[in-house]
């Protein structure tokens, strides 16, 4: 499991970084849940989830990040078809400094043989994951 969600992730952030939302927008199956510390929504469609993922990278980009790094910290399987995978992703910028980290919890259920995204709570952007 813990390598099919690495593979995963790996598909995710190559077309991120690419700019290719709607290729990165197939990680998940709508509706998608997603919720942080300023915000929560449901992404109906697979178009919604592509432009949310630009909303969300482009700032990044601007920025000079130009690669993520996801780290899998903790996976759960509650099924073989319903897992959650805790991910902290490191971003590197142009010089290939660490930019920032980011630590997210998702909810993924086995669609047509695959892992897709059903639910994202992002924690925080912080330097060390918080305790309690």
């Amino acid at each position: 499991m813990h390598e099919e969600i690495r593979d995963l992730c790996r598909e995710f952030v190559c077309a991120l970084i690419d700019g290719d939302y709607h290729r990165a927008a197939n990680w998940a199956c709508p509706p998608v849940s997603v919720a942080d510390t300023t915000d929560q929504r449901i992404l109906l469609d697979h178009d919604a989830i592509a432009t949310d993922l630009e909303t969300l990278w482009t700032p990044y980009a601007k920025c000079g990040t130009m690669l993520m790094r996801p780290n899998i910290l903790a996976t759960r399987s509650f099924s073989p078809g319903l897992v959650q995978a805790d991910i902290e992703w490191h971003q590197v910028d142009t010089q290939g400094k660490p930019a920032r980290q980011i630590f997210s919890t998702y909810t993924m259920r086995r669609i047509d043989g695959r892992l897709k995204v059903v639910q994202i709570v992002s924690h925080n952007e912080f330097l060390h994951r918080p305790i309690g």
